[in-house]
């Protein structure tokens, strides 16, 4: 356990606090001006929020955009090194208030900011901090603040390889066929097909290895090359964005070459320990441990659920479950019956919903009740009464003929949304 509190550099901690600050504020600047803001939270019909928290709503009127410059404001204060507590603390709150509000609009970057936001929160200085003199005169920190984002960061290319073992992964290419074909459209199919298979099994064999490639000081170099090359490839040709390019600074920073430690002047982890009592390194070692048992167990929940996780999407939040599946929606309808209607009124999902939201509730069968469970009330707002809502919802799930994501004759307003189990879902392409 001593190796937890040997002497690690704060310099290198510093800087992971400014790239990790400068990640948020870019995506923070991005969502305000792109408007995604005014899409997700002003001008959406209704949302979609996380499970037992429904009574979490977006902000009225300006409050939203009030609300990310404050944040944008926050981020400025971790990046400049003044008030880092505070300002992570808001941030936190603020943003996990965002991401709360509707599941549509969360993505695993979100996640990763809050996470990372959090552990910033437990390791950082409570104090105001002098960015400049912190890097430039050389500080020490125990070696387990900069190891449990080690932890993270290899945590998140591993689930990500290990999501990728399934038949369609594996042995159809998918999706990264389809997510390919634009970027080689002057390649025949026979041609293409072997391009794809080349990504699909080196996207699998890297996340499965870099972890170990890093992890050895006499492979490091290579493994960030291979890394960099890997999301350089990500960023130009899957359109991944920030996530590819941040992931790479992180992990060149976390797993510093010798010769990136001499140019930032960052030094050696020393095997002196810190003086601390066994009972504080006691506690760390259990915090530690609890952290590091929730974020391995999390990814695995799907298994309660007895579904195909990339068919219903339980279980995929939070999971690391990158490019595992391509799904789109097509023909999906709502049907109301109710003692005012004389016949079945058909309703198209898109006339209340955002196209995000149309294309991820055709494909989630939690979303799906959640729309159902919006209907009704609408239509007993309107003194409809005995109201029954069935949905025929298409999914085509990697390239597989499209078919009913729940059972088409299921009175949706009967079930109720749980956080594990799933019981409207069909049987998913795989399982046929």
């Amino acid at each position: 356990m001593d190796f937890l509190f040997y002497k690690a550099s704060n310099r290198q901690l510093a800087a992971l606090r400014i790239i990790i600050g400068v990640w948020f504020w870019v995506d923070l600047i991005s969502m305000l001006v792109s408007g995604y803001v005014k899409e997700a939270y002003i001008n959406s019909e209704m949302n979609f929020p996380f499970y037992g928290f429904e009574w979490i709503t977006p902000l009225p009127g300006f409050g939203m955009y009030i609300l990310f410059a404050t944040l944008i404001l926050a981020v400025l204060g971790i990046i400049l090194g003044y008030q880092i507590k505070l300002c992570l603390g808001y941030f936190i709150v603020g943003f996990g208030y965002v991401f709360m509000c509707d599941i549509v609009y969360t993505l695993n970057k979100f996640y990763l900011f809050l996470v990372l936001a959090f552990v910033l929160f437990l390791v950082g200085e409570s104090h105001r901090l002098q960015s400049k003199k912190l890097i430039l005169a050389n500080q020490w920190t125990p070696n387990w603040k900069i190891l449990i984002f080690q932890g993270l960061v290899l945590m998140i290319y591993f689930y990500s390889g290990i999501s990728k073992i399934n038949p369609d992964w594996l042995f159809r290419a998918a999706p990264l066929r389809y997510f390919l074909r634009s970027d080689f459209s002057f390649l025949d199919d026979e041609v293409f097909m072997y391009v794809a298979y080349a990504f699909t099994y080196g996207g699998f064999i890297f996340d499965l290895s870099i972890s170990w490639i890093l992890l050895s000081k006499k492979t490091r170099l290579l493994g960030q090359i291979i890394q960099s090359a890997f999301h350089l490839l990500n960023f130009v040709l899957l359109g991944i964005g920030s996530l590819s390019l941040f992931m790479l600074l992180l992990t060149w920073l976390l797993f510093p070459t010798e010769k990136l430690r001499e140019w930032l002047k960052l030094e050696p982890v020393k095997r002196e320990t810190f003086m601390l009592s066994g009972s504080c390194k006691k506690r760390v070692a259990i915090f530690l441990g609890i952290f590091f048992l929730i974020n391995l167990l999390i990814p695995h929940r799907h298994y309660l659920t007895g579904n195909n996780v990339n068919w219903t999407e339980k279980g995929h939040r939070f999971s690391w479950r990158l490019m595992t599946r391509t799904k789109l929606g097509s023909q999906s309808r709502f049907y109301v019956e109710s003692d005012q209607l004389t016949e079945p009124r058909k309703i198209n999902p898109a006339d209340h919903l955002t196209n995000r939201q149309y294309r991820k509730m055709s494909g989630e069968t939690d979303l799906v009740i959640v729309f159902a469970h919006y209907l009704k009330n609408l239509y007993a707002r309107d003194g409809h009464t005995e109201i029954t809502i069935t949905a025929d919802i298409k999914t085509r799930m990697n390239g597989h003929p499209p078919k009913n994501l729940v059972d088409p004759d299921l009175d949706l307003t009967l079930v109720n949304r749980s956080y594990i189990s799933d019981e409207i879902s069909t049987k998913s392409p795989l399982e046929e």
